[in-house]
């Protein structure tokens, strides 16, 4: 239709007539002077006696057989996107499970993408984890519990001494102990020669030796062992009586054997280096070989400091507790030589000696294919176990 005919039809004299025509067929009762209007105005342009109807409004009722109105077939849409993506050379996945859509995080979270990096280093991860089960399999079998405090040592904690537990104070030898000078001592040392400048109260130091065994190649020198005795005038310990300080630098690590749940870890001095306090030792029965732990009051302080282990000894009962012990490690020095010859040494003798303790001839070394090396597994220090006699 032009628009010329619209505008002949619009100012036609019929509608006088068109008007009647509606009101013969009925008009809502809501119909207003506006709606009226419209009517008209299609009237005008789709004549109803001329069965002049709206484009196309035959074809899509009637023409239902044509493929161009029917409904569009299944998949359409995907085929039309893959031909898209087709010709636009972009790579998508199209199509996407509904099984691994079930089990898709919900799409609050981004997805993750994982780099070459990140897998390599999941996969580390795990064989640090298999290697790790694998090498300490054996210990969690036989009920092992490792705890180091540096790399050099630690304690290893058991239901049973993992090694033999000897009470003899030492292992004689025909030869007699040597007199040590002060810059002797140095050369033999691989190690400053460190000392306690503060001890607990009533405690004085008594002896100083140097603890070397022939065929020893487990410690890089000679061990070094200090002793304070409780020095109180008319007055007997309660305890043992007696400070022990054990000091060497070993070549491999050094594990001493102790009951489970004996000890505990803390921090020592102002950088917190890592520490362990045992409490209590191993006690043979009356008439057996078997040996029980025993909380007596015999207290240690284990630590590694510079590449030295350091093993501090004491009794409760004498008043070295775990606060005097912690006190007697931060107050460790390194021992001025020098100034020693220009002043009085604060002990008269060092001795070197041959008789080494029981626990160096109990010790085991195991585990010498692992890939960390070798380790050493020790029972506690030589250490008097009942209360000492002797009044001062």
């Amino acid at each position: 239709m032009s628009m010329s005919e619209f505008d002949r039809r619009l100012h036609n004299d019929d509608d006088a007539w068109l008007d009647s025509c509606l009101r013969a067929q009925g008009l809502p009762e809501d119909f207003s002077e506006e709606d009226l209007a419209f009517a008209r105005e299609l009237g005008t342009l789709f004549p109803a006696d001329q069965d002049e109807l709206p484009p196309y409004f035959a074809q899509t009722l009637l023409d239902a057989d044509n493929t161009r109105y029917q409904e569009a077939p299944r998949g359409l849409e995907q085929r039309t996107q893959a031909r898209v993506f087709r010709r636009l050379k972009l790579r998508r996945r199209l199509f996407r499970s509904a099984k691994r859509n079930r089990w898709r995080l919900p799409s609050l979270l981004p997805p993750l993408h994982l780099h070459r990096s990140l897998v390599a280093f999941g996969m580390a991860c795990l064989l640090f984890m298999l290697v790790s089960m694998l090498a300490t399999g054996n210990a969690f079998a036989n009920g092992l519990l490792f705890l180091f405090v540096g790399p050099h040592t630690g304690v290893v904690q058991s239901h049973t001494p993992q090694t033999e537990v000897s009470h003899q104070s030492e292992h004689k030898t025909t030869d007699e102990p040597e007199h040590l000078s002060l810059p002797d001592v140095q050369r033999l040392l691989h190690f400053p020669f460190y000392y306690a400048f503060e001890w607990p109260p009533n405690f004085h130091t008594e002896s100083v030796s140097l603890i070397q065994r022939p065929g020893q190649e487990w410690t890089d020198g000679p061990i070094l062992k200090l002793v304070a005795t409780y020095n109180r005038p008319g007055i007997k310990p309660h305890g043992v009586g007696e400070i022990a300080i054990w000091q060497f630098k070993p070549r491999v690590k050094v594990v001493q054997s102790v009951s489970l749940g004996s000890v505990h870890e803390l921090k020592v001095g102002p950088d917190g280096k890592a520490a362990i306090i045992v409490n209590g030792k191993w006690m043979p029965l009356q008439d057996s070989n078997a040996h029980k732990w025993v909380y007596n009051g015999y207290s240690e302080l284990i630590f590694e400091k510079n590449g030295v282990i350091f093993w501090i000894q004491g009794d409760v009962r004498d008043g070295v507790t775990q606060d005097r012990l912690v006190s007697i490690a931060e107050n460790l020095k390194p021992f001025d030589v020098e100034a020693a010859l220009r002043y009085n040494a604060p002990f008269n003798h060092i001795w070197q000696t041959f008789d080494y303790p029981s626990w160096m001839q109990n010790a085991q070394l195991v585990d010498s294919d692992s890939s960390d090396g070798p380790y050493l597994i020790v029972p506690p220090p030589d250490y008097p176990p009942y209360p000492s006699n002797r009044v001062r």
